[in-house]
């Protein structure tokens, strides 16, 4: 096989993307903000063949001091954005942008459709009842999915997965976070000010670092979870929640894992 570099670069990456068996696996990204945006890259970067992306919003100057996008972008959609950059690190990938805002979207046979026939689907939003909302789909459809955000200031970060009738659900997880079996995230003692788009001002040091390794561990979880069984994939794991802690540990960074079933009191389950 040829470097990188040269003339035979594009056949190059076309060998290393076409040789992974990720390549015939699909991904819906719901959420293209700070986490989510990068979340699309790293799955792109690992050659993954079809993702739908999901996000209403348009980047924004405060957006990318942590975002993928950048200043040429300002104005243009996420998922627009979000796709050139996709496409820069893998000409071959499938991306279909979905210019929804998923509470609000009224055609849930089509998010359904999109959903279940999804290898995995990643819910980067950070918002309660869209979480839930996607937790319905993904379990009526069997579809795995990851879930993950980060605390104000990016001081913690989650990153947690449910596969259906394998680990606890989703509201199992949030049970065992509400009865302290999994640890609570750490935030600045003032909340910063957030505005309408989602992004502090001022802005808060290591912001686009903190958030970044929120996003990577998400990935690096998702692409886990994908390639379960394959020679070349992670080991697996049997730990289902990452908590990520980047300050308020006396200066020390920390992971938390665990491994999280069904909670004795969850209905859903």
């Amino acid at each position: 096989m040829t470097g990188i570099g040269g003339a035979h670069a594009v056949e190059s990456v076309a060998e290393l993307l076409w040789n992974t068996q990720l390549q015939n696996m699909s991904a819906v990204i719901v959420g293209l903000g700070t986490i989510g945006s990068s979340i699309a890259l790293d799955l792109a970067k690992a050659g993954i063949g079809k993702v739908a992306l999901v996000d209403h919003g348009s980047l924004d100057v405060g957006n990318v001091v942590r975002h993928v996008g950048n200043l040429q972008q300002l104005g243009q959609l996420k998922i627009e954005a979000v796709t050139a950059h996709m496409k820069s690190h893998n000409p071959y990938i499938e991306i279909q942008e979905i210019p929804a805002y998923v509470g609000a979207f009224q055609d849930e046979e089509v998010l359904t459709n999109w959903i279940s026939s999804a290898d995995i689907l990643i819910c980067a939003v950070g918002h309660s009842p869209t979480e839930r909302y996607l937790d319905r789909i993904a379990r009526e459809s069997n579809t795995p999915t990851v879930y993950t955000f980060s605390s104000s200031g990016a001081w913690s970060g989650r990153a947690f997965r449910v596969i259906p009738g394998t680990t606890g659900c989703y509201h199992c997880h949030q049970y065992f976070i509400d009865d302290g079996t999994l640890p609570p995230l750490s935030a600045p003692p003032e909340e910063l000010v957030i505005f309408d788009d989602g992004y502090d001002i001022p802005n808060f040091p290591g912001g686009g670092l903190d958030t970044g390794i929120v996003s990577n561990l998400a990935s690096r979880l998702a692409i886990q979870t994908l390639l379960v069984g394959h020679p070349d994939a992670y080991e697996p794991t049997q730990n289902d929640h990452i908590v990520w802690y980047s300050r308020g540990k006396n200066g020390n960074l920390e992971i938390v894992q665990k491994s999280v079933g069904k909670h004795a009191h969850c209905k859903w389950c």
